[in-house]
C-alpha cells in the first residue's frame, strides 16, 4: 500500500511541475524562440516530460543546481526544431520513406539554430546533440564518446524513454516495464552505460509494485534489479 501511496504523491508532484512549466515556463521561452508555428499537444507532452526526467536524473547524480537548470531547459527545447519539419511528415501515420526520415534527421540542427545566441551554449548544444551516440552512429553531427556532452547524454536517455512509452501516430505506447528492460539488455545502442544503469535501477524502483508484493510485476522487477 505505502508504495502505491508514494508513487501517487510522486505523480501528482510530477503533474504540478509540469504544469508550471507549461503555463509559466513555456510563453516566456517562447519569447526568446522565432519558431515558424507553435508547438502541437504531443511535442509540448513530450517535451515537459523530457524536462523533468532530465531535472530527476540531474539529482540523482547530485549535480550542481545550475546544470540541473540547464538540464531542465534543455528538454524544454531539444525539440522545438521540429516546428520546421512539415506536419504531414511529423505526425505520418505510417513508416516513413528514407527521403521523409531524412528531413525528419535535420530537426536537432533546427533546434540549435533556433535557440538564440543569449541562450546558453550547452543548452543548444544539448538540443543539437540530444540523437548523437557514443558509437559516432548517430545525427547530425556523427560526433563520438567524450564529444558529446553530459547535458546531450543525459537528454538521449529521457528522449527515447518518453518517446517509447507514449503513443504516437505510427505506433502504441509501450509499458515502462518493457521499456526499462529493453534499456537494460541494450537495445538502444550508443547511449551512455553509465546513465543507462543508473536511470533503469533508480526509476525502475520508483514504478508502482517493484518494492511491494504485487505479484504482476514482482518478476519484471526482480529482472531489472538484477545484475548483469
Amino acid at each position: 500500500m505505502l508504495p502505491k501511496l508514494i508513487w501517487k504523491q510522486r505523480r501528482l508532484l510530477q503533474r504540478i511541475f509540469l504544469l508550471r512549466l507549461r503555463y509559466w515556463i513555456f510563453p516566456k521561452i517562447f519569447q526568446c524562440i522565432d519558431a515558424p508555428r507553435e508547438m502541437d499537444e504531443n511535442l509540448q507532452r513530450h517535451s515537459l516530460n523530457v524536462a523533468f526526467t532530465n531535472g530527476v536524473i540531474g539529482q540523482w547524480l547530485k549535480l550542481p543546481e545550475p546544470v540541473i537548470k540547464k538540464l531542465v531547459c534543455a528538454g524544454l527545447v531539444h525539440d522545438i526544431g521540429k516546428t520546421k519539419i512539415p506536419e504531414e511528415i511529423l505526425n505520418a501515420p505510417r513508416r516513413l520513406t528514407e527521403e521523409e526520415f531524412e528531413i525528419i534527421k535535420a530537426h536537432p540542427v533546427y533546434s540549435y539554430e533556433l535557440l538564440w545566441d543569449n541562450v546558453d551554449e550547452d543548452i543548444r548544444l544539448a538540443a543539437r546533440h540530444h540523437h548523437e551516440r557514443l558509437d559516432g552512429k548517430g545525427y547530425p553531427d556523427q560526433i563520438a564518446g567524450d564529444e558529446i556532452s553530459l547535458l546531450a547524454r543525459i537528454t538521449a536517455i529521457s528522449d527515447v524513454y518518453d518517446a517509447m512509452i507514449s503513443q504516437r501516430s505510427y505506433k502504441e505506447s509501450m509499458i515502462p516495464f518493457d521499456v526499462l528492460e529493453k534499456f537494460k539488455k541494450g537495445e538502444f545502442p550508443g547511449l551512455d552505460e553509465r546513465l543507462v544503469d543508473l536511470f533503469v535501477k533508480k526509476y525502475g524502483g520508483k514504478l508502482p509494485g517493484c518494492k511491494g508484493t504485487d505479484v504482476r510485476w514482482k518478476n519484471r522487477c526482480g529482472t531489472l534489479h538484477s545484475t548483469k
